[in-house]
């Protein structure tokens, strides 16, 4: 590779990533003729990628790049390198990464991939006060600890989109600044120890002993106080919610024993405590900045009507409620004309219900979350017809979809997987749940859901159950009318996956020939299915 277009060629193919099959020869070579095609260089490098892989880590991959970190810094005064996304892949034999080392590629889109690793990542949420003292002899010879790299390090955080943390216990307390050290992120996947904080909210010894608790990191292996643990949770609340560019979050219940004494939580859930946790996700749905929220096999929440209010247009039921009650009150006041007084008293306490109604309404009137998830894993064979976890997100369904007519939110997805007996009892709750609400209404202007989608994921021998529902629950749709939802974006799980195209294809057909074709209304409701 000695010439020009050579090397041309390897930038435009990424081949600049720290792979298995990289030659550290060729890597050398284009690093010493960068300053002969500096401007191509620039331009090939810029919305690239760049990994640290250490799953196939060896010699080879600390040499190469230990001179693009170098070939990084040398430029980094002239902002000529970027990179659009950082990928970290560490398994749990390698040692952790010197976070720092990310920001000097300045990237837009950081994303962590490992195997169930403990890692300090308060260097990456916080690079301003972040020490540059590397944890790893891997990068110790590439970065001083000089305040001015510091500043820098905070400058180049500002252009950090989103962060993705896969399969890495992350702790409350690394977020804790994130509206003020990231202030443009838009995206965040976070996985969070909530057992941990379930075990440390019902637990009555105050100092709560980490060191039974592999889910629960504490740097200096001491015990932690309950109350420090619930603190550091509801300061990531709250610091997440005054980032207001954050547009995208998932919050994921990590657990890296893969949940082992998992069920042991829920057997008294009925008398256990929750209120830190219900009140912090209860503060997330009512956030009037974020657009997307995904809940990834959070269960630790008891009263779920309340914490989810927020997603219901309460106004709405209270202006009905005040509706019923002005009509009561005006058949008392033509029955008691000679009762001027308690008329009077009762109109008061009208209005005065009428004030606490609104103020109501303005606690969660502000609520921005239009698209809203619920998912589980997909080891379906944990999950048994008593399995708690099953009845939450049963409860938690059966609570938006009964409210449906003053929901909030525009897209509900429900990417739950469970064993086939309790699939069916999902399928089943979903669609009679919208049956009965839509024949319920009477008044078609009333039907006015804001609720667009309901995304499904299914095996393929549902979806003949499915696509009769849907069919039946057009039947109920009134002439003229919107239907009550508007599409349903089927996911199917096709067994053999060499002929899903073609599957997709001939259903697709028999969706048109059996269903479009048939149905009457202008405004019917539409399939999707991949």
């Amino acid at each position: 590779m000695d010439n020009y277009q050579d090397i041309k060629k390897v930038l435009q193919t990424k081949i600049h990533r720290i792979e298995r099959y990289m030659n550290y020869k060729d890597i050398n070579k284009f690093i010493e003729k960068r300053n002969r095609i500096k401007n191509e260089l620039d331009i090939d490098l810029t919305g690239n990628n760049f990994k640290f892989d250490y799953i196939h880590y060896d010699e080879n991959n600390e040499n190469i790049t230990n001179k693009l970190i170098q070939e990084s810094n040398n430029n980094n005064n002239s902002g000529n390198i970027t990179t659009k996304t950082v990928f970290v892949c560490q398994m749990d034999d390698t040692e952790p990464l010197n976070l720092n080392v990310i920001h000097s590629f300045k990237p837009k889109n950081i994303e962590f991939v490992g195997s169930y690793i403990v890692s300090n990542y308060s260097t990456i949420f916080k690079p301003k006060l972040s020490s540059l003292s590397s944890s790893s002899s891997f990068f110790s010879s590439s970065f001083s600890s000089s305040s001015s790299k510091s500043t820098s390090l905070y400058k180049n955080s500002n252009r950090i989109k989103s962060i993705a943390i896969g399969n890495n216990l992350l702790q409350f307390h690394h977020l804790k600044d994130i509206d003020s050290s990231l202030p443009n992120l838009v995206s965040l996947h976070i996985p969070l120890p909530f057992q941990s904080l379930f075990r440390a909210i019902n637990d009555s010894v105050d100092n709560y002993d980490i060191t039974d608790d592999s889910c629960l990191l504490n740097e200096t292996n001491q015990p932690i106080s309950r109350t420090k643990l619930i603190n550091h949770w509801c300061n990531m609340i709250k610091s997440l919610l005054n980032c207001k560019s954050l547009k995208n979050l998932t919050i994921d219940s990590y657990c890296c024993d893969s949940c082992g004494n998992y069920h042991e939580f829920f057997n008294n859930l009925d008398k256990a405590k929750d209120d830190p946790i219900s009140n912090g996700i209860k503060s997330l749905l009512s956030s009037n900045t974020l657009y997307y929220l995904n809940l990834y096999e959070v269960h630790f929440i008891t009263n779920i009507e309340d914490t989810f209010s927020p997603l219901i247009n309460t106004k709405e039921l209270n202006n009905n409620n005040n509706n019923n009650n002005n009509n009561n009150n005006n058949n008392n006041n033509n029955n008691n004309n000679n009762n001027n007084n308690n008329n009077n008293n009762n109109n008061n306490n009208n209005n005065n219900n009428n004030s606490n109604n609104n103020n109501n309404d303005k606690e969660v009137d502000n609520s921005s979350i239009k698209v809203f998830t619920l998912e589980n894993n997909s080891d379906s064979q944990y999950h048994s017809e008593n399995d708690l976890s099953f009845n939450h997100y049963y409860n938690i369904i059966e609570y938006l979809l009964s409210n449906v007519n003053n929901i909030r939110i525009s897209n509900l997805n429900l990417k739950l997987e469970f064993s086939e007996q309790l699939k069916s009892k999902l399928i089943i709750l979903i669609f009679n749940t919208l049956i009965k609400q839509q024949s319920d209404c009477d008044d078609i202007i009333r039907l006015n859901s804001n609720l667009y989608s309901i995304g499904l994921i299914i095996d393929e021998e549902d979806f003949e159950k499915v696509f009769n529902y849907i069919k039946l629950l057009s039947l109920y749709q009134k002439l003229n009318s919107r239907p009550i939802v508007k599409e349903f974006f089927i996911t199917i799980k096709f067994k053999n996956k060499r002929f899903a195209f073609q599957e997709i294809y001939n259903l697709n057909q028999r969706i048109y020939n059996e269903f479009y074709k048939t149905n009457k209304n202008n405004d019917r409701i539409i399939i999707t299915i991949k």
